[in-house]
Formats: structure tokens, sequence, C-alpha cells
């Protein structure tokens, strides 16, 4: 039986996050617009210690593995309805928002 004469610990935690928008003049005083956003986590741990000596010889060694996937999406989109006479001006928004978020373990 072979095994590892050292303790073992090995962890990786990287991330990437990007955003995009659109803007879109559907008419003089109408504008789209379109938000997005993606969000990504991963993250993994191997440990392994070894029943050869130190903590591990009392309980034979140990080895654990931890895989965390985060994965967000979010967009918004707006629709702005703005008019201005002379001094006065008027502006309308609606807004929608969806959210995406998906976790593996």
């Amino acid at each position: 039986m072979a095994t590892q004469r050292e303790n073992l610990n090995y962890s990786r935690d990287y991330y990437f996050n990007q955003s995009l928008s659109l803007d879109a003049q559907l008419h003089k005083n109408l504008t789209f617009s379109v938000n997005g956003n993606f969000y990504a986590n991963f993250y993994d741990v191997n440990y392994f210690t070894t029943p050869l000596g130190g903590a591990g010889k009392n309980y034979g060694g140990a080895a654990t593995k931890y895989k965390s996937d985060n994965i967000v999406l979010t967009f918004n989109q707006l629709l702005r309805y703005s008019k201005n006479w002379d001094n006065y001006g008027i502006e309308a928004l609606l807004v929608t928002k969806a959210i995406r978020s998906v976790s593996v373990l």
C-alpha cells in the first residue's frame, strides 16, 4: 500500500463578472434600455492528511473534496418616455427585472 508522506492542501477560487448595456431610441421621446450582468464563482478544495504521522496518524488519515459553482444572471429592461414643454416636463418609466441563479455543490 502506498500513501502520501506529506499533507496536501489544494484550493482554487476564481470568479468572472461581466456587464452589458444597450440603449435604443425607438421614437423621438421613447427610449428602450437593456442591462445585463453575468457573475460566476467557482471554488474547489482537495485536502489530504497523511496517516503516516502527525495528527492524521491518530485517525488513519483523511481526505476531503469540496466543489461549489455559483452562476447568477441579471437582466433589467427599461422603457422610458420623456417630453419637455418650455419650463415643464414629464418622464414615465416602465421597468422589468429578471434574475436567474444556479448553484452546484
